[in-house]
């Protein structure tokens, strides 16, 4: 009981640790991507940390599994180099040992990643899709050039400004400001001095806010004079984003536990088979960790630690690749699956054969 718990103890510490480095990892690749994806998609200032931290947690299922695997084969390998295990496996303990007394522990890890492979995992993948999707609706004159005559919502409006200060969330201040309006097939022409594009965080609607100039219309009605209105105060909204925002249809990986199991698509099918099964690989691998500790004990070098990296990368690529191949047959991905796991569980019990 004592020697569990003391291995029960390194093992947690040094998965704290490992989770926190591939987080850290994860996180900061993952910002430098957004980064780019947020020129592209218009997305705010707001967003990309969001769009960052959900982004991370959808793949934290994947992480917790891996982090756990390293803290343990580390873990092991270094009672191994300390003597502490040599000298428990002279009294007549093997590997089935350490596995007897680790399965308990392993399980509530287990327990743990299938809650984030249920219900976090495909949460954040959501809310990532979400901001995606918000942001793609968003126009393009969210952003305006200096100088440039720029056409937006099918040629109904064009704008051109002079001077252009570009501020935070995509507002905007302009100078010398010239606007073409065509709505209910009727040309206008606006022109003022001063002008700001700004986005209504409340309301979710692109406002410009034009100052001291003129509004022309009638410009279309042959034979009628121009009407000219001065104003020192002019606002309209650009752009509602609210608009379009429920045409996105939800895709399986993104939506909760309870409704892929209300519906009868066969796709939906395959989610919760991969929500459930997927996890499995957690156990595998421990086990499989504390198998390959010993290798380190036995070899100058750290060849065992370019196996367990190649090891866990054909492990998850197996999982992925049939998950994409076979997600259309459900049957067929549950067996995909259950051959993948029968390997590692076949390799991880001929090497402990071998050794013992």
């Amino acid at each position: 009981m004592i020697l569990a718990n003391y291995i029960k103890s390194l093992i947690f510490k040094n998965f704290l640790g490992v989770f926190i480095v591939l987080i850290l990892i994860i996180s900061g690749n993952q910002f430098f991507l957004v980064l780019k994806e947020a020129i592209e998609l218009n997305v705010l200032t707001a967003e990309i940390f969001s769009l960052v931290f959900f982004k991370s947690l959808r793949d934290i299922s994947t992480i917790f599994s891996i982090s756990l695997f390293f803290s343990t084969l580390v873990s092991m390998s270094r009672l191994y180099r300390n003597s502490e295990i040599v000298v428990i496996k002279a009294s007549g303990a093997s590997d089935y040992f350490f596995i007897k007394i680790l399965t308990p522990f392993m399980l509530w890890f287990f327990f743990i990643n299938l809650i984030l492979s249920l219900f976090i995992g495909p949460y954040a993948a959501k809310r990532t899709q979400d901001i995606r999707h918000e942001a793609s609706q968003r126009p393009e004159f969210l952003t305006l050039m200096e100088r440039q005559f720029q056409v937006f919502s099918n040629g109904k409006i064009t704008i051109y400004s002079e001077e252009v200060e570009n501020l935070e969330d995509f507002d905007q201040n302009l100078k010398n400001v010239f606007i073409k309006l065509n709505r209910h097939n009727e040309d206008s022409l606006i022109i003022s001095q001063l002008g700001k594009k700004f986005l209504n965080q409340n309301t979710n609607e692109i406002f410009l806010r034009l100052t001291n100039g003129n509004l022309y219309r009638n410009l279309s009605q042959p034979g009628q004079n121009a009407e000219i209105t001065s104003f020192e105060k002019f606002e309209f909204v650009l752009h509602n984003m609210d608009n379009g925002k429920n045409d996105l249809e939800n895709k399986s990986f993104e939506l909760s536990l309870s409704d892929l199991i209300d519906s009868d698509r066969v796709e939906y099918k395959s989610e919760i088979i991969s929500r459930f099964i997927y996890p499995i690989n957690l156990i595998i691998l421990s086990f499989l960790a504390i198998i390959l500790a010993e290798e380190k004990f036995r070899s100058a070098n750290n060849l065992h630690y370019f196996e367990a990296l190649f090891l866990v990368t054909i492990y998850l690529f197996l999982l992925e690749y049939f998950e994409k191949s076979l997600f259309l047959d459900p049957y067929l991905l549950l067996l995909g699956y259950f051959f993948i796991h029968l390997f590692f569980v076949l390799y991880t019990l001929l090497k402990c054969k071998i050794k013992n």
